[in-house]
């Protein structure tokens, strides 16, 4: 067995931010791209977990199921959610400066799901790519060789 890192109640020392990732060269082609997956992804987690809301102990999520609902429809465009920091998806620069604003308020590990939707396995290998090269040595992790 592990043993405790911290007594419990403590509060804790670790926090996350899990988001679509997207990266390509030109942040044009980025937004048109992962920005079209991403509403599809959003729109079937809807679809999966809209009703999660409703049994005991989830009643916060129906918010978030409400408005991965709009962002499904396109009433919320992908541009608001990369500007609020809750996608990333652009350009090595763009990615950046997501991740540094979640940095900002304390979040100390990105998780990026970067193969969803329809995106194909050659550009989830491009994201991770252009991640290795220019985003993650920005934050203080080497180059990918």
């Amino acid at each position: 067995m592990l043993p405790c890192r911290r007594p419990a109640g403590e509060e804790p020392t670790v926090a996350a931010a899990f988001t679509t990732l997207y990266c390509a060269p030109d942040n044009a082609e980025a937004l048109s791209r992962g920005g079209r997956a991403s509403t599809a992804h959003f729109g079937r987690i809807s679809q999966y977990f809209g009703g999660i809301s409703s049994h005991k102990g989830y009643e916060q999520y129906g918010a978030n199921v409400e408005e991965r609902e709009k962002f499904a429809s396109g009433e919320i465009e992908p541009e608001t959610l990369i500007d609020e920091h809750r996608m990333c998806i652009g350009d090595p620069e763009q990615c950046i400066s997501v991740i540094g604003a979640l940095k900002d308020l304390g979040v100390d590990q990105f998780l990026g799901l970067v193969q969803f939707s329809d995106i194909s396995h050659e550009e989830s290998l491009r994201t991770i790519e252009l991640m290795g090269e220019h985003v993650i040595p920005r934050f203080g992790g080497t180059k990918s060789r």
